[in-house]
């Protein structure tokens, strides 16, 4: 376990069972997060492992090895992607469109629809998914923030929300306008500083005002969060997400924590 890494498990939880459950996996640059569910109830959760975890599973051998799960979402965070009016999109002209992720011959592009307005084209160059596609035959994968988009796009969408999940060391940021996406966009950083420059950054583009733009927060934090206490110095108004897949959470975990993994639900 790494110094950020953290399990939580149900003694419920049986390896002999696993053909009931779904597994979701949430797949970023240097680490992952997973979940198993069974129906509504969260059976184990660790988060910020590293991926030869996933991989080669040790620790973790007794979620991550059975392969006979009923379901398995495997939500990929690319760095780079394209969303791109389905209005415009043209089957004819998807070289044009993939052209701005630089796809090399090594790599496995994606077209996936986004919601009911845009696609999202996004690839892959790691050796881990064949890994994982080999190992669970019931699989599905996706790109990992449609499924959080869909989530909070049943919130209240006023245009003065701005979405942000937050995770050790990336940051994913949602608006809408006129309950239609008008902005997602995600970017690394390096500590509480660079984060709240970020968060400022993209209300600036979006013509946002601090002082009134309404921050809904989920991720990696907790309230009294010390990287929302930076946050707050500029934007005043800021509540945790309230909004949630699973009824059941045991003690001590909050919802908001694992909303962006447990999103993955709503694609399997």
């Amino acid at each position: 376990m790494t110094g950020n890494s953290k399990l939580y498990f149900d003694d419920n939880f049986s390896a002999e069972t696993t053909k009931y459950y779904t597994l979701l996996i949430q797949i970023r640059n240097t680490d992952f997060s997973f979940a198993v569910v069974h129906q509504s109830t969260l059976l184990v959760w660790g988060k910020n492992y590293p991926l030869v975890e996933l991989a080669s599973p040790n620790e973790l051998a007794p979620y991550l090895n059975p392969t006979d799960y009923h379901k398995v979402v495997i939500g990929v965070t690319p760095t780079v992607f394209n969303i791109v009016p389905t209005k415009v999109f043209n089957e004819e002209r998807v070289t044009d469109f993939m052209r701005v992720l630089d796809v090399q011959p090594s790599d496995k592009a994606y077209s996936q629809t986004l919601d009911s307005d845009n696609l999202v084209l996004f690839k892959d160059n790691d050796q881990l998914l064949p890994v994982l596609t080999t190992r669970y035959p019931y699989h599905q994968i996706v790109f990992n923030y449609k499924c959080w988009l869909q989530t909070i796009s049943a919130d209240n969408l006023d245009s003065i929300n701005l979405y942000v999940d937050i995770q050790p060391n990336e940051v994913h940021f949602a608006s809408y306008k006129n309950n239609k996406l008008r902005f997602y966009n995600s970017f690394n950083y390096a500590g509480a500083d660079e984060l709240a420059y970020f968060t400022a950054l993209v209300a600036n583009d979006l013509q946002l005002n601090q002082l009134t733009t309404h921050l809904i927060v989920s991720g990696d934090i907790t309230t009294g969060d010390s990287k929302l206490a930076n946050i707050s110095e500029f934007f005043p108004k800021i509540d945790i997400s309230q909004l949630k897949q699973l009824e059941q959470l045991p003690e001590g975990v909050e919802p908001q924590q694992l909303l962006s993994l447990t999103a993955l639900l709503l694609c399997a």
